[in-house]
């Protein structure tokens, strides 16, 4: 042992004591974490609870769904910490961070004591690990005697994993044994009314780190609430996050509505680019079609991002974003209506 207390273990290289101290302190780090680590009373949040109840229990494969910023990561970890695996390491391969001819998967699923390996971005994952893990789990499937896999997966992905077997980046038997059991994690406004739970929970942890006892006005609640352009609890955090150091800054103990919708900038930007779509002009037409031939085409996408944040469309809540008056609205909607008609 030398004085810096490294082992002098000259098969290990340097990349390799930092890897497996590395999943040790992952390990240890997510081992005390447990179901309140979940916030929200929604009957989602409590259905997301009950299922990482059931599946702690079992050992197949798991399989989270759901957007980026939506808790994939931290449903994972539930999983494996209230499991029978969690005294094992615990290990994160996001398949993002490899290219096909870089993947060495034996190298990366290497747990000789056995633990849980969580696979993000499961749709980048390549062909060849994809058959590894068929044929890992097909013969745990084949043991005559019932037995414990020594190794259990996560897998996560952002969108509907079948299309990428459309498409045939994925196996279709690869993706019929990891989607047997699935988790969806829901966007912001599915769980709205969690929203305060979570921003309290968020400024308690900031008023813990930097000394202060900053508060929530009950206004900045029903804006956090009400709004349409964060799709996730991940642009949450960001804009509580900046309302409290910008609260810091100007020597204030009350966050107010003014001071959130002030952080919603970048959102609403991200928001009217993925609207504001360039249609060329045709030389047949006057400017004042092209116009209106516009306005159809922004308040169509206005009314996609709704049914994006919602999970349907809302003529009520496109009226709201784009700051127009119902009447225009509802013209704008029967002339999408019959433009629609005409093109069939």
């Amino acid at each position: 042992m030398s004085d810096n207390n490294i082992p002098e273990n000259n098969n290990n290289s340097l990349e390799n004591i930092a890897k497996d101290y590395t999943e040790k302190m992952l390990s240890k780090s997510i081992s005390n974490i447990n179901l309140d680590s979940l916030k929200g009373n929604s009957d989602k949040i409590k259905e997301i609870k009950d299922k990482i109840s059931f599946h702690s229990i079992h050992s197949e494969p798991v399989l989270i769904t759901g957007a980026s910023g939506t808790g994939k990561r931290l449903v994972a970890h539930l999983i494996h910490s209230n499991s029978i695996y969690k005294e094992k390491p615990y290990k994160e391969i996001n398949c993002l961070l490899f290219s096909n001819d870089r993947f060495n998967f034996d190298e990366l699923i290497d747990l000789p004591n056995g633990g849980t390996i969580y696979i993000s971005n499961t749709h980048q994952l390549p062909l060849q690990a994809q058959l590894n893990i068929i044929y890992l789990l097909y013969d745990d499937f084949k043991n005559e005697k019932p037995s414990i896999p020594k190794v259990r997966f996560i897998f996560s992905a952002e969108s509907n994993l079948i299309e990428y077997v459309d498409k045939g980046s994925l196996q279709k038997s690869f993706f019929d044994l990891i989607s047997n059991f699935e988790i969806k994690t829901p966007s912001l406004y599915e769980i709205k009314d969690d929203i305060k739970i979570l921003a309290e929970s968020l400024v308690d942890k900031l008023n813990q780190k930097y000394l202060k006892q900053i508060v929530l006005r009950s206004d900045a609640y029903a804006v956090l609430k009400n709004q349409l352009y964060m799709n996730n609890v991940h642009d949450l955090k960001n804009v509580l996050i900046k309302s409290f150091i910008h609260a810091m800054y100007e020597d204030n103990e009350i966050i107010m509505a003014g001071d959130i919708k002030k952080h919603f900038e970048p959102y609403i930007i991200k928001c009217i680019d993925e609207i504001l779509v360039p249609i060329p002009m045709p030389e047949n037409k006057s400017l004042s079609s092209y116009l209106e031939e516009i306005k159809i085409k922004i308040y169509e996408s206005a009314l996609n991002h709704t049914s994006k944040t919602l999970g349907k469309k809302s003529q009520k809540k496109a009226s709201e974003f784009l700051n127009e008056d119902q009447s225009t609205i509802s013209r704008l909607e029967n002339k999408r209506k019959t433009k629609f008609l005409k093109s069939l």
